[in-house]
């Protein structure tokens, strides 16, 4: 498996991991905590652009724009919550993008960690 993909079990570790942080908001520093989720992206792109296809970028943003931009991305990431995401990922479940779910938490804990 390449480095930085990560399997379902992996996903989930993570994932379980980064929400105990923002639950207590201990992942960002004191200097970032007005940080959106939207600004953290872009930064991200920024960072990450040169490393990734074109493609990866294209996919991961189309996820992004479609599940998380308007509903989380103007929101600080110090102030999101494991109840912020679950109505996102509950509609991907229904849609069975099983895929999608595990992609998107792998992309937003990337993102979270550039910060």
């Amino acid at each position: 498996m390449p480095k930085g993909i990560l399997n379902v079990t992996n996903a989930r570790e993570k994932a379980k991991e980064l929400l105990k942080s923002m639950y207590d908001g201990s992942f960002v520093s004191k200097s970032e905590k007005g940080v959106t989720l939207n600004k953290a992206n872009d930064l991200y792109i920024e960072i990450k652009a040169k490393k990734l296809s074109k493609a990866t970028i294209k996919k991961e943003q189309l996820v992004y724009g479609k599940y998380f931009n308007s509903t989380l991305g103007d929101k600080a990431i110090n102030d999101l919550k494991k109840d912020d995401f679950l109505p996102i990922f509950d509609l991907m479940y229904k849609k069975g993008i099983f895929e999608t779910i595990s992609r998107s938490i792998s992309f937003l804990c990337r993102v979270l960690e550039i910060l």
